[in-house]
Order: structure tokens, then C-alpha cells, then sequence
């Protein structure tokens, strides 16, 4: 029997800001991830799960993105393709 609940955790490093947060699956990891006060440069978003890990880096639209209510199931299963 293998155990599939691994936990998904997020980072978003913006400048000198660093936001984390983590959940079951990765839509509910980002949506508990904290929105930055000021989103004004590139990014680096890191998504692990399990003993695997992806890293984007991400221009201020993408981003804002992240924060959309409507966009967020698509962005989930796109940033964790591959895990």
C-alpha cells in the first residue's frame, strides 16, 4: 500500500519578500499562499511534492495571476506537471 498524501509546498521569493505555504494538493497550496504587497519584479516560484521539486521564474503578470479566483485550477495543474 503506498501512501499518497504528500504534502505540496510552495515558495514565492520576490525580491526579498519570501512567502510559503503548503496543502493536500497544489490548488490548495495556492490559495493559501499569502499575496505579496508589492508585486513589481520577477519571481521565483518553487513547487515540491514529495521528494520532487520545480522551479519557475516568473515575470509580475504571471504572478498576479496566482491571485485570480477564476484561474486557479488551471494554474494548479499546470505549475505541477512533472511532480
Amino acid at each position: 500500500w503506498y501512501n499518497y498524501s504528500t504534502m505540496y509546498k510552495i515558495t514565492l521569493k520576490i525580491g526579498d519578500q519570501i512567502s510559503t505555504s503548503d496543502g493536500e494538493t497544489a490548488l490548495e497550496a495556492i490559495q493559501s499562499l499569502a499575496k505579496p504587497k508589492k508585486i513589481m519584479g520577477k519571481g521565483i516560484f518553487t513547487i515540491s511534492n514529495g521528494g520532487k521539486t520545480r522551479t519557475i521564474l516568473m515575470l509580475p503578470m504571471r504572478i498576479k495571476r496566482l491571485f485570480y479566483p477564476n484561474t486557479l485550477h488551471i494554474l494548479a495543474k499546470t505549475l505541477s506537471l512533472g511532480l
